[in-house]
């Protein structure tokens, strides 16, 4: 391997100064108060609400679901039974039976009840998770928390990162 020409070189210099002023070592961390131990709670609190409204979505979803995805399979099998005993004056009910389970069918796909379900049920879990961690953050003492200005990045990078990609209600 050919050495680099020395015209051909980038010399960096870096400065001795600069690098020694940013290693404070003097530097004591931002204390808990009692305004920042405020807001850590009011997102803890912020977070639980959330999680209950999703929680409370999550379960709407699934009973519509099932309101709407149950009569597509129990119908059919129920007919399949029926149909050959009907009189012939009476065969507009397989009509009428089909057509229903169509409408349900449609309306379920196109609400698509199933995957708000388990969104809603996603993100009601992601919210109580942050709301855990800062109530396992705040039942430590003081003296032993992590320091507040790393902890606040933490928690509102997190709770903005779930309100952005959170589904709508």
């Amino acid at each position: 391997m050919n050495p680099i020409p020395e015209e051909v070189r980038i010399h960096i210099e870096s400065d001795k100064e600069d690098s020694k002023e940013s290693e404070d070592r003097n530097r004591e961390e931002q204390l808990w108060t009692d305004k920042s131990e405020k807001f850590i709670r009011k997102i803890q609190q912020d977070c639980l609400d959330k999680a209950k409204t999703y929680d409370e979505a999550s379960r709407s979803s699934k009973n519509k679901y099932t309101r709407y995805a149950l009569p597509g399979v129990v119908v059919p099998i129920i007919m399949s039974v029926i149909s050959p005993h009907l009189p012939v004056e009476y065969k507009y009910v397989d009509g009428i039976a089909l057509a229903s389970i169509a409408i349900l069918n449609g309306l379920n796909n196109f609400q698509n009840y199933g995957k708000k379900f388990s969104q809603y049920a996603e993100f009601c879990g992601k919210y109580s998770d942050l709301a855990s961690y800062i109530e396992v953050e705040m039942s430590k003492p003081k003296r032993f928390r992590t320091s507040i200005d790393v902890y606040l990045e933490r928690c509102s990078v997190r709770k903005s990162d779930l309100d952005n990609s959170a589904p709508f209600l």
